[in-house]
């Protein structure tokens, strides 16, 4: 075995032992030293592609590199704001005039807001705002968020008992920024593993802070860690300066599965449902097809069908993963996939996505979706993470 390699695939199984033994978690250093030789046997063709990208990094199993990520205007966030106001506000209409009160033009008014700064195209509804108060005094380029301060202050409504907190949540929602985050595209054993540890989120493939608070699917780790296509894509904080980026809270996370020229694209965590989910999946494809055409030496020319996922993608045998590129769920509708213009193979579209996962405990091979131990009731923990491994 290449010696790199060797010292490489060692500290994986002694990251993993940290990471296990820091949730309490029981465990047989030979285990997953099983779980991560199945994991280099069943990745090897991924890790061929992957590894042609320049930024591939050799001993992390990763390719690294920062991008600018641009927050849209949260519409949910503007619309809470309003629910709030007119509960606050105590505002109570008779419905059959609702339509003709001075409250119901202003809120609809800033539930209509859908820019950062208002355009010449509402020069016409500002008038009419204007009309209601003299002092209002909105304008064509006036910030959205500035303007609703004064419409809320002229109107008394920032005297209301929770303003501050409901006004500041709503000015972060109308004012979009360009932030830059550490990206990363990792076939990584300990991503799987913490894949849904979030930096303010889970989901229900979240080992757990220790073995009994872990996620209804969260053998589903393992399981994707053990499949010949799946990889992922996440972020972290700009602010992350050390060595082991695997190991940080994850801002956003995404499974794609890549096989024979053929991509997909799964459901975005922490779920992106809001009025800039599109632009988001968009921007996270666009940035892995990118990359995979680098790597393949190709054209970065794709074809993307929304239909054909669940003809192309499929859950591998006994495999404990949430297969959320299936179900109807909030995300389900921008999953996809893309294939490769001019796709030489003829071997037909598939990816595979799970396998079955091996117990850390007893090495089984077993189908509990909720624990990555099937042996979690047992009392043994072996105290391992120290010594060598063979």
């Amino acid at each position: 075995m290449d010696t790199m390699l060797k010292e490489a695939k060692d500290d994986l199984i002694k990251e993993m032992a940290m990471v296990l033994k820091d949730r309490y978690y029981e465990y047989r250093t030979e285990h997953l030293k099983t779980i991560v030789d199945e994991w280099f046997t069943q990745k090897k063709d991924l890790i061929k592609v992957l590894s042609k990208h320049p930024n591939w990094n050799r001993e992390k199993f990763m390719i690294q590199f920062d991008t600018d990520v641009e927050r849209s205007i949260n519409l949910v966030e503007r619309n809470n704001f309003i629910d709030w106001l007119k509960c606050a506000a105590n505002i109570r209409y008779d419905w059959r005039l609702y339509e003709q009160s001075r409250e119901y033009r202003i809120t609809n008014f800033i539930q209509s807001i859908t820019t950062q700064f208002f355009d010449d195209s509402m020069e016409s509804y500002i008038n009419n705002v204007n009309a209601l108060n003299e002092n209002f005094k909105l304008r064509t380029n006036m910030k959205a968020s500035k303007a609703i301060g004064k419409i809320c202050r002229e109107e008394g409504w920032d005297k209301l008992d929770g303003f501050n907190q409901y006004y500041a949540r709503l000015c972060d929602a109308l004012n979009p920024l360009k932030v830059t985050r550490h990206t990363c595209i990792s076939v990584n054993p300990i991503d799987y593993l913490l894949m849904s540890n979030g930096n303010s989120w889970e989901s229900c493939h979240y080992i757990g802070d220790d073995c009994d608070s872990s996620g209804c699917y969260s053998s589903g780790t393992i399981s994707y860690m053990l499949d010949k296509h799946s990889f992922l894509f996440y972020t972290v904080d700009a602010s992350f300066d050390g060595k082991d980026i695997e190991l940080e809270p994850k801002i956003q996370r995404q499974v794609f599965g890549y096989n024979d020229e053929v991509l997909m694209q799964s459901r975005l965590y922490p779920q992106a449902n809001d009025s800039g989910a599109d632009n988001v999946y968009t921007d996270i494809r666009e940035i892995v097809q990118k990359v995979i055409a680098d790597c393949l030496n190709k054209p970065n020319i794709w074809t993307r069908s929304k239909d054909d996922v669940r003809d192309v993608v499929r859950k591998g045998t006994c495999a404990t993963c949430y297969a959320d590129w299936l179900y109807d769920n909030p995300g389900s509708e921008h999953c996809s996939v893309s294939t490769l213009k001019d796709r030489v193979s003829n071997n037909p579209r598939r990816i595979i996505l799970g396998a079955e996962p091996i117990c850390i405990t007893c090495g089984d091979r077993h189908s509990y979706a909720d624990n990555i131990s099937c042996c979690n009731d047992y009392n043994y923990y072996e105290d391992d993470y120290d010594e060598d491994i063979a």
